[in-house]
């Protein structure tokens, strides 16, 4: 504030000089000009007059608005300053708290030498009793870790011989193991006796050709697609015949059989089944039967059975299968 004083002062100090010395300059003019004409004298003094009087007053408004301009300044440039000194002071305010905590972190890094050298300044007694406990502490753990590496390995040796043993053992036993198996398969083999065979009763030829029955009583019996039974397994044993087989495949399925054993033929001759007898479609009509697509030429219960065979029992109209 003394600054923006001073600085008005001196400009209106400055103002008020120029316009003294334009009044003078005006009036040592007028001075001169009336001692060329007096007779126009005093005119020109009331102009020159009126003229300064019109300049002195357009100097001090001119003069009131510079200062006024100037004070305005001035304040600007003060604001401007305030704010510089503040920011200033809080620049300097950081740069203290900054080296008040420097010098903190100083004192502590001091303060922990100071210890660690008291630490150090510690009777080498004590450093001497450490080093002989280390050492003692050492020689243990090197004496308990050879008695574990000796109990390791004696432990491994007899978990070995352990492992041999017990695979020689187990060797032994799956050697029993398969040779009891060999024995028992044996065994079953020579028990095992069972077998399975299939049967079917067919009389399509008689079926597709209806004009060759003889025998109209029995007209319902006959099936249209000429299937008596379609194929049936029948488990056996050996020694069974195809007429086993077949007696029991009927028995179980409900299917009408009709045999009875002639000595002409050394075995049993089939005359009906499902009620379709020889001679019902003519008088070389019948049944046959075949094993694997084989008519044998010996009666159903002189052939033996064996496993997997196919029985199909057949009805034909022209005598000795030459329509089947």
């Amino acid at each position: 504030m003394e600054k923006k004083l001073k600085n008005q002062k001196l400009k209106k100090y400055a103002l008020i000089g120029l316009a003294i010395l334009v009044a003078v300059g005006i009036f040592a003019g007028v001075s001169l000009s009336g001692k060329d004409d007096p007779a126009n004298a005093p005119e020109e003094q009331t102009i020159e007059q009126e003229t300064t009087q019109e300049e002195t007053t357009e100097a001090s408004e001119t003069q009131d608005e510079a200062g006024e301009t100037a004070e305005a300044e001035d304040a600007e440039k003060e604001d401007k300053e305030d704010k510089s000194d503040k920011s200033d002071k809080k620049d300097a305010d950081k740069k203290d708290d900054k080296k008040a905590e420097e010098e903190k972190s100083e004192d502590k890094k001091e303060e922990s030498k100071e210890e660690s050298k008291e630490e150090a300044k510690a009777p080498d007694n004590q450093s001497d009793t450490q080093a002989k406990e280390t050492e003692k502490k050492e020689e243990k753990s090197k004496d308990t870790k050879k008695k574990d590496s000796k109990d390791k390995d004696s432990k491994n040796k007899d978990s070995k011989n352990k492992d041999s043993k017990n695979k020689d053992s187990k060797n032994k036993d799956s050697k029993k193991e398969d040779s009891k198996k060999e024995d028992s398969k044996k065994e079953e083999a020579k028990t095992d006796d069972s077998l399975t065979v299939y049967v079917q009763i067919l009389c399509y030829t008689l079926s597709n050709d209806m004009s060759q029955l003889e025998n109209e009583a029995i007209r319902n019996y006959i099936p249209s697609n000429g299937v008596i039974l379609g194929r049936t397994a029948y488990k056996g044993k050996q020694g069974e015949t195809v007429y086993d087989a077949l007696s029991s495949v009927c028995k179980s399925n409900g299917v009408q059989l009709d045999a009875n054993y002639r000595s002409s033929y050394g075995s049993v001759y089939v005359e009906g089944i499902g009620y379709l007898y020889e001679f019902d479609a003519g008088a070389k009509s019948g049944w046959m039967y075949s094993v694997n697509g084989v008519f044998p030429n010996y009666g159903c219960s002189s052939y033996e059975l064996h496993d997997g065979d196919e029985i199909k029992w057949l009805y034909t109209c022209e005598g000795i299968g030459a329509d089947l």
